[in-house]
């Protein structure tokens, strides 16, 4: 997947470029999820809905990410995942801005849909385009991409906060949102991966296949004619290629590795909804804490997660992705642990804190195997529906069993999920990767000796763990 033991070159400024405007679409994503959250209370008593109204609106407007993913896998490899990540973010900001004006619960509920629609194109855009600059860059940098999203959250949340103490009411919050993430968006498009440099690349890439492991390896001068993506590597031309080609329709299978990848989504997926909607609740009944205090069971979640998304592509760089996922789920298991047998607040505080710690670098890991899978966008859009699935619906099994027994009791469900995340986590293991595995066609011994058509592909690392 990426040489991690020998990546000294300095990356390009093209290169740089792109990376950057990869952080700038999942900021803004985040920061469009920021701002939603803030103002929805605001929004539902502008509709006329109670909490239990609201929560049958949310339910109904998940079905659009999960539509969105589909879509964005579908046509990816005609438009290119640039224009995916630009149509997504500025489908979602026209929702956000419709949500400001929805007088009642249909209205918000099609709002709430086209917001969620634009978000699931959006979620394989730039995880694709993630993947390549990934690739380019030569070593793990998945991790950081997703805490820039956490950050865009975090400043969207604030926004919320200056521009209510401003007067501002919630259209012309909403409406600033929008504007300020489209103009983001469509600035930032000017640096990524584009689609016409996905379809070069991918010529090359097939034109290197025809040849079989005879052909001599390009001078770097003709390599560079044919870089995926902004001056990527050249030896990786066509392995980057494949991320992005546009092959003609085919019906993509199955695959054990898919499979597992998509599990491992759903489960870690789940723990991470748990903690976002259930420890400030989990704290009040274990506790008595106020609600001002109980907050801060997902305060702690959510900063040690995306603190720890900041360092955490070192150690992937270092000890490798199955170590990373398997040990980060058992730490999970610890912290939630920590909070089942928690004898006072502070000790289930930091149990929370655990578990925001051991999950920051597993999700990045799978979105990264899948994107590196043969053809990446149809898995990663599944792979990312099975992620939706235990991020909503987790929340509402937990609410089950918490109404028959306790939160406490409940939190059971996610430790035993972690434990099965842990087995699971050889799925994100480095693949190697030949031109006709790219390609979607069995993986054998000598593809592997033909990577971009030549004979000696650039050295990787073993795996470890």
């Amino acid at each position: 997947m990426y040489d991690t033991l020998h990546s000294r070159r300095a990356p390009t400024p093209e290169l740089r470029n792109a990376r950057i405007a990869v952080f700038a679409v999942f900021a803004s994503a985040g920061f469009l999820v920021g701002m939603w959250s803030g103002t929805i209370p605001l929004v539902a008593k502008g509709a006329g809905l109670s909490a239990g109204g609201l929560g049958v609106v949310i339910l109904i407007s998940s079905v659009g990410i999960v539509a969105g993913a589909q879509v964005g896998g579908r046509v990816q490899g005609r438009a290119g995942s640039m224009v995916l990540c630009i149509v997504g973010i500025v489908t979602a900001a026209f929702g956000v801005l419709a949500m400001g004006f929805a007088g009642d619960a249909g209205v918000l509920a099609c709002a709430m849909t086209i917001v969620s629609f634009g978000m699931g194109l959006n979620d394989v855009g730039m995880n694709l385009q993630a993947v390549i600059v990934e690739r380019a860059y030569r070593r793990p940098i998945m991790s950081a991409f997703h805490a820039f999203f956490s950050l865009g959250g975090v400043a969207g949340a604030l926004a919320v906060l200056g521009t209510a103490a401003l007067r501002w009411t919630v259209r012309p919050q909403l409406g600033f949102a929008a504007l300020l993430c489209t103009i983001a968006v469509c600035v930032a498009g000017g640096w990524l991966v584009r689609p016409a440099a996905e379809a070069d690349a991918a010529t090359s890439a097939g034109a290197q296949t025809s040849t079989g492991a005879a052909s001599a390896a390009p001078a770097p001068s003709e390599a560079r004619k044919v870089l995926a993506g902004p001056a990527g590597w050249p030896e990786f031309a066509g392995d980057v290629a494949a991320l992005t080609t546009r092959p003609p329709r085919v019906r993509v299978r199955w695959t054990r590795v898919a499979v597992m990848l998509g599990a491992s989504a759903l489960l870690l997926m789940f723990a991470e909804g748990v903690a976002t909607d259930w420890s400030a609740l989990q704290l009040t009944q274990a506790f008595g804490a106020a609600a001002g205090v109980s907050a801060f069971g997902y305060g702690a979640f959510s900063v040690a997660m995306t603190g720890g998304r900041l360092v955490v592509d070192r150690v992937v760089a270092a000890l490798g992705p199955v170590v990373v996922v398997r040990g980060g789920a058992l730490l999970g298991v610890l912290g939630l642990g920590a909070v089942l047998l928690a004898p006072s607040l502070w000790v289930a505080l930091a149990g929370w804190a655990l578990l925001g710690v051991g999950l920051c670098g597993c999700v990045p890991q799978v979105f990264s195997a899948a994107g590196n899978q043969p053809h990446s966008a149809v898995v990663l859009s599944r792979v990312l529906t099975f992620g939706y699935v235990g991020i909503f619906g987790g929340p509402a099994l937990i609410g089950l069993i918490a109404n028959a027994t306790s939160v406490t009791v409940a939190l059971l469900a996610p430790f035993a999920a972690l434990v099965l995340a842990a087995l699971l986590a050889v799925s994100v293991r480095a693949l190697e990767l030949g031109a006709e595995a790219i390609s979607g066609l069995r993986r054998d011994a000598s593809a592997n000796r033909r990577l971009g058509g030549r004979s000696d592909p650039a050295p990787r690392t073993a795996e470890r763990g």
